[in-house]
């Protein structure tokens, strides 16, 4: 199910659960911070992503770029998920939609980075199938 919010009189999508077999994608809290840092620490998981640093070497590094990834929500750019791990509830990456083209009915999946001990597993895979899945027969782009 989509939520919606009015902007600029229009009614548009919210982030919303996206549930699998072995992950779920939330979207992003405060509430996933701890877990967020704990996973997001190992220096090789930025190796190619756009950041200067390595952003989760502190906790306020890791707060900063979760109030970032915020702030984009806010602005209706980038819808940010926390990627859970099913077996054990905890927060082991994140993915998000990214620059929305609403008339054009397009969007992109992008930022997904994963705690290193997930790699090579499901849990890319899984991720990016509830995200086009959701896209394409939910949002319909």
């Amino acid at each position: 199910m989509v939520s919606t919010h009015s902007s600029a009189g229009a009614s548009l999508p919210t982030p919303t659960l996206l549930v699998g077999t072995h992950v779920r994608l939330e979207p992003l809290t405060a509430g996933h911070e701890a877990d967020l840092y704990a996973a997001g620490r190992m220096p090789e998981i930025w190796t190619y992503l756009p950041t200067v640093d390595a952003p989760f070497q502190s906790r306020e590094a890791a707060r900063r770029w979760m109030d970032e990834a915020f702030a984009q929500q806010a602005t209706g750019w980038r819808w940010p998920f926390a990627v859970v791990w099913q077996a054990t509830g905890r927060a082991i990456g994140s993915t998000s939609y990214l620059d929305f083209q609403w008339r054009d009915r397009a969007l992109e999946i992008g930022w997904t980075w994963l705690t290193p001990a997930y790699w090579r597993t499901v849990v890319n895979t899984q991720c990016k199938y509830l995200l086009l899945q959701h896209a394409f027969e939910t949002l319909g782009m």
